[in-house]
């Protein structure tokens, strides 16, 4: 077994650790779980931040091109959808499954289409504390369609509502938590430069992205996510069609089924560089970022034209310049991971 503190290989029948000297006692051990689950919850935790900041990079331009109908009904379910749709890739992305960010990316739009009507229908009438409840109530709805992707394919249905309920659980803090924050910025700033005004943003998307995911990504972590451990030790059995999957597959290769076994970290033949390959992951998951960005920033520029006859010149000019930033940010971040994987892998 690798020693949990320094990962020094030793004997099965080992009792403490030869390097470090680590007793393998239920207590060390435990504790060695509690630093994975952390890492695990962290890890979404930084993902929604960083997600929900670039979400918030685009929701002001698109808030600036719909002012001028003076229809803000429209204008939050806009919103709700490109936000809702970037807070949904988190999952697809981590696990670098396409379907499940473009799934995540639809139904996330669709929560946050359904939250912004919401909202919009009770927000003219609501006092200051009514708004911070229909921010709870808007992104609430939107965090309850991301938790229902990251559940939908475990097939049962404790999972799915546990899912559905961490997401607007999530969701509703951190969307009372971002008008919060945003309310207090704009009072204790009365006098803003041009780079605080573009920030402010920001800070919100972050904090939705961040309190979203951190409760969604403890949900996954104790419930929805939890695996029994490894019987056979040279195969994960699925459990709808009995096929025989290799240790380190998380989904059947016959029939797409979550497999329900965890193998043990010693029998994946784990990399020894484990910083680096976090940091590997971190430049995986920002270079599937920027993809995702081309993909939900054009699709809404698209609808928007579309629907608002607006200048098409522009349009397109304003399609071109997020596709070539986005492209090259994918290229940049795509070679980073690429250049610590082939190090790793020496």
């Amino acid at each position: 077994m690798n020693c949990p503190s320094c990962q020094c290989p030793n004997s099965e029948e080992a009792k403490f650790c030869g390097r470090c000297r680590m007793a393998f006692s239920p207590r060390n051990l435990l504790f060695s779980k509690a630093r994975d689950h952390i890492y695990w919850i962290l890890r979404r935790s930084n993902a929604g931040l960083f997600t929900g900041m670039v979400g918030w990079f685009f929701i002001p331009i698109l808030s600036s091109a719909l002012a001028k109908f003076k229809f803000d009904l429209l204008q939050f379910m806009a919103e709700g959808m490109l936000g809702g749709a970037f807070l949904g890739t988190v999952d697809g992305m981590l696990e670098e499954s396409t379907t499940k960010t473009f799934r995540g990316a639809i139904l996330g739009g669709m929560g946050g289409i359904a939250g912004g009507l919401v909202f919009g229908l009770l927000n003219p009438q609501s006092s200051p504390a009514q708004t911070e409840a229909g921010m709870f109530l808007f992104w609430g709805l939107a965090g309850g369609f991301i938790g229902l992707v990251s559940a939908a394919w475990e097939r049962k249905a404790s999972k799915i509502i546990i899912g559905i309920l961490s997401g607007v659980i999530g969701g509703g803090i951190g969307g009372w938590l971002g008008i919060l924050t945003y309310a207090n910025l704009l009072q204790e700033y009365p006098q803003r430069t041009w780079w605080m005004e573009k920030s402010f943003p920001l800070v919100v998307g972050g904090i939705l992205g961040l309190s979203l995911w951190f409760v969604l990504g403890t949900a996954e972590r104790f419930f929805i996510f939890r695996r029994r451990p490894l019987v056979d030790g040279s195969h994960k059995h699925c459990d709808h069609c009995e096929h025989k999957n290799p240790l380190n597959f998380w989904y059947c290769e016959q029939c797409g089924s979550v497999l329900q076994s965890a193998a043990p970290a010693s029998s994946l033949n784990l990399p020894p560089y484990l910083t680096l390959e976090r940091l590997q992951k971190v430049f995986s998951f920002l270079s599937r970022l920027s993809a995702a960005s081309i993909f939900i920033a054009g699709t809404v520029i698209i609808l928007i034209s579309i629907i608002f006859l607006l200048n098409p010149f522009l349009s397109l000019v304003a399609l071109v310049i997020v596709a070539i930033i986005g492209y090259s940010l994918l290229i940049l971040f795509s070679s980073l991971a690429e250049l610590i994987q082939i190090y790793t892998k020496k």
